[in-house]
């Protein structure tokens, strides 16, 4: 629900219909209609302004009108429980300023925090109140398949905008039991921006699947778990010290787990009523062509017959049609040639089996018809279809000289076995005895040595790579570099393709993984602080400790509002690779002072 109030085209309203203390919630300005002129927020008085202006604009072309909209909002923040009054924002316009008429805005107090405000109780509170602004919505479908019926399952992650949260990392993935899948994730994640229930969202696709049950009965589809690391305020700092407290407030890293609703579903066996002798197993909706290139043919010349199955389902499942032909024809194995598609609408696709017919001999030839039968969901009921049945007629004089090759082998066959039978000579007369000996020369010791050495070269390689799999800290720390630039390479591109919260998030996700591996700790022992310390332990100078944090900062604060990065993309960009060597610098230098001492 949302709250309007109206000022000619210029209209303010709150993302929330129930503020609440401590809780951020969005106030928006939105224009209908293109404005160039300068714009002046109203004042927020007894709020805290968390991030803003963030601007939008937005074209619309309906039955050939266009329209556009230019909105302004900003995530703000009540202390204390009361009404309040945000005032008018105006915008210059053509036809001079314009103004919002106030809003009311009745703030009210958060709910219990549990179990005496701290242990468990509070965490469990706060976990509540995250997941109303980051939460995945699962859809499915259809909660009701046969055995076999392909099914769309999709994993939708919402971050509301007022929120600073980030380093979104997919948990162990489930284990869909009871279903063969097919993976329809993106590598790379797009973000996009939602209004649901009158609040804006950062949303992105970060799981998608095909399923085919395999099964019957009652099945559930398991929970995805992601974590991820979310700003809150800073529980400590609560009580305020000084002046400045209000106006700098402190935040604190609070790692969340949170994840996707089991699904269930119910499943049904394919029915046994009506289910043909050649039913191929297939579920799904297909199609059947049957064709040949020609149907008049010089004897030794081939045909191409074709059988090409095309449909939706998992056409992977199919299986090769069994040709009776008649014997006096040559048939060569299939070529196969198949294209699939997979999308939001399932897999589809075709499979086609290409066979070579060669008649031998002259005559009529009846190949017999194809038919297949698969089960359709939609109409709940086996279908079949059958192609037509050719003749072929064969002309010219028979290959084989007119009569059927011996033993039923073909004429490249019996060249073959020529070749390969020789005459066996018996005379023994020229046989020779060789006067050299193998055994004791110099190659005899060579080639009895050599497996020893193989060995211990085997064994030496081994003991080396069991020492390093059981550093795994080291191993993570050297890898750590490498992996970082790798993801700052990801970033680069979407420098070059100008998207700005793609790259910020691939420029976060680079340099946290970097603090992860370097420090060899987890998602839930990241915070600025922890990683000052940590850095700082290891010889870290405190400039580029300083230098580090800057930019994870940054990255954050540009998820949200862009323009907040004082160096745009570039700067950030060249700063965070220049970073990174200046880290593994440092800690090098600290490295060998320790060992000198």
């Amino acid at each position: 629900m949302q709250v309007w109030a109206f000022g000619q085209n210029f209209t303010a309203y709150l993302g929330t219909k129930n503020p609440q203390v401590e809780r951020p919630f969005e106030v928006t300005f939105q224009l209908n209609a293109n404005a160039r002129g300068k714009f002046t927020p109203p004042k927020f008085e007894g709020f805290q302004v968390l991030s803003g202006p963030n601007t939008s604009r937005s074209t619309q072309i309906v039955n050939g009108q266009v329209s556009q909209s230019l909105s302004y909002g900003y995530v703000i923040m009540a202390r204390k429980a009361g009404t309040y009054t945000i005032g008018s924002a105006t915008i210059e316009t053509s036809d001079g300023p314009i103004k919002t008429e106030p809003l009311q805005v009745q703030v009210t107090a958060a709910a219990a925090s549990g179990q005496g405000g701290n242990g468990q109780g509070q965490s469990a509170s706060l976990d509540d109140q995250i997941s109303e602004y980051i939460f995945i919505k699962r859809s499915i479908s259809k909660r009701k398949a046969y055995v076999g019926e392909q099914l769309i399952l999709t994993d939708k992650l919402y971050i509301h905008t007022g929120i600073q949260a980030g380093n979104f990392q997919l948990q162990d993935p489930p284990s869909y039991e009871g279903f063969w899948s097919e993976n329809l994730t993106k590598q790379t994640v797009d973000f996009d921006v939602e209004v649901m229930d009158g609040q804006q969202y950062r949303t992105a696709v970060v799981n998608q699947m095909i399923l085919f049950p395999n099964r019957a009965g009652k099945l559930e589809l398991p929970a995805l778990p992601m974590q991820c690391v979310v700003q809150i305020p800073d529980q400590n700092r609560r009580r305020r010290r000084n002046i400045f407290d209000d106006m700098f407030p402190s935040y604190q890293n609070y790692p969340y787990e949170f994840g996707s609703k089991t699904i269930p579903l119910t499943v049904e066996k394919l029915p046994t009523s009506g289910k043909p002798a050649n039913f191929s197993g297939l579920v799904g909706d297909f199609d059947l062509d049957v064709s040949v290139d020609t149907k008049e043919v010089e004897t030794g010349n081939p045909v191409t017959y074709k059988v090409k199955y095309s449909g939706k389902g998992n056409l992977k499942k199919l299986r090769e049609p069994k040709l009776d032909v008649p014997r006096d024809l040559e048939v060569y194995d299939p070529n196969i040639k198949e294209k699939f598609a997979r999308n939001m609408s399932g897999m589809s696709g075709y499979r086609a089996y290409e066979y070579l017919i060669i008649p031998n001999y002259p005559g009529s030839y009846e190949i017999p018809a194809v038919s297949f039968s698969y089960f359709n969901p939609s109409t709940g009921k086996y279908e079949t279809q059958s192609s037509q049945a050719f003749t072929i007629k064969a002309e010219g004089e028979a290959v084989n000289g007119g009569s059927a090759a011996p033993g039923n082998f073909s004429r490249e066959e019996i060249a073959k076995l020529g070749e390969d039978i020789r005459y066996i000579h018996t005379n023994p007369t020229n046989l020779t005895q060789s006067q050299d000996s193998f055994a004791g020369s110099f190659g005899f010791y060579l080639l009895f040595l050599l497996p020893l050495g193989l060995i211990g070269v085997l064994s030496f390689v081994k003991s080396k790579r069991m020492e390093a799999a059981a550093d795994v800290a080291g191993t993570r720390s050297k890898k750590a570099t490498k992996l970082a630039k790798k993801k700052l390479s990801t970033a680069k591109t979407h420098l070059d393709g100008g998207n700005e919260k793609a790259f910020y998030d691939e420029v976060s996700r680079a340099l946290y993984g970097y603090v992860e591996d370097k420090l060899n700790v987890g998602t839930s022992e990241i915070s600025l602080d922890n990683i000052k310390a940590q850095f700082a332990k290891r010889g870290v100078s405190e400039a580029t400790i300083s230098k580090l944090t800057g930019i994870l900062e940054t990255c954050e604060m540009a998820l949200y509002a862009p323009s907040a990065a004082p160096k745009g993309m570039q700067g950030v960009y060249d700063d965070s690779i220049s970073l990174i060597e200046q880290v593994e610098d440092e800690l090098k230098s600290a490295a060998t002072e320790t060992t000198k001492a």
